[in-house]
């Protein structure tokens, strides 16, 4: 598989960060068995890892019911998928459509959520967020310039290749992917094989990058979720100074088990820095 693996071009996407958590995992040793990821987006590390062998297995999910069907059906309905994309009108009323109009079941939500994304500005899926070339369409960039059938075609089939080993791939929150996650790690030799990766919604412009993001009280409910794991797991947020006050040194959950990496972002596209935070003892 190439580098950009994820036939989905997402806000924040991960493509190039997905090689520096593949050095994290081996720089400490780990050969994880199974690989959870509860906001799975653009889907790039788990992508990467399973395609570069770093991971047996994955289980991802997210609660964007578009993201999560889309990803259930590369996996579970492949073919249909791609005869859709094969044959998808790109208009600006297919857009209004998929966009405004009520999907029917799993397999719309699919083609809604690769649609959008590839001809909406930036990727987003967010409410607000519109066409690629504007309603007037007078733009160098048009609705269809992002949507090469043939390269996304090729990405969906190249990535069911890898559907023996997902776990499982829906909708659903971090809290019940976690419980389905346990539940599927039982019968693996230790703790340690399981390896959660958290990619939750950025503080900053939240309300336009997703459709579903969190509010403060969410972002501490998961913060005590992780700090409560007794897996190895890693985290990745926006740089913002509330990510230190949730997971730095001064808290007192967090000061003996917890390392911050800031990696460089590309641009005003990523929103600035990213922070990565794990219970493993090396991150460079």
């Amino acid at each position: 598989m190439g580098r950009y693996l994820s036939p989905l071009r997402y806000p924040g996407g991960k493509a190039r960060l997905a090689p520096h958590l593949e050095r994290v995992i081996k720089l400490n040793d780990l050969r994880p068995e199974l690989f959870v990821e509860p906001f799975v987006g653009g889907g790039s590390v788990f992508l990467h890892l399973l395609s570069r062998g770093v991971v047996e297995r994955a289980a991802v999910s997210d609660l964007d019911p578009l993201v999560g069907a889309f990803w259930w059906t590369v996996f579970n309905d492949t073919d249909w998928l791609v005869a859709q994309i094969e044959g998808i009108d790109i208009s600006l009323d297919n857009w209004d459509r998929l966009k405004h109009g009520q999907l029917k079941g799993k397999r719309e939500e699919a083609v809604a959520c690769l649609f959008l994304n590839r001809t909406s500005f930036s990727g987003i899926l967010a409410r607000q967020a519109g066409p690629i070339g504007g309603r007037r369409q007078a733009s160098d960039y048009t609705l269809d310039c992002r949507f090469p059938v043939k390269n996304i075609v090729g990405r969906i089939l190249e990535a069911s290749t890898l559907a023996d080993r997902i776990v499982f791939a829906g909708t659903m929150g971090w809290q019940d992917s976690l419980k389905l996650a346990r539940q599927e790690a039982r019968g693996l030799t230790n703790p340690e094989a399981t390896l959660f990766y958290f990619d939750p919604p950025f503080f900053n412009h939240a309300e336009r990058l997703y459709n579903m993001y969190f509010c403060n009280e969410q972002h501490l409910e998961l913060r005590d979720a992780i700090l409560a794991l007794d897996e190895p797991w890693l985290l990745s947020y926006d740089h913002d100074e509330r990510v230190s006050r949730l997971y730095g040194g001064g808290h007192a959950r967090a000061a003996h088990r917890v390392t911050l990496y800031t990696t460089s972002g590309n641009g005003a596209r990523r929103l600035g820095r990213e922070v990565i935070v794990s219970n493993l003892p090396r991150l460079v």
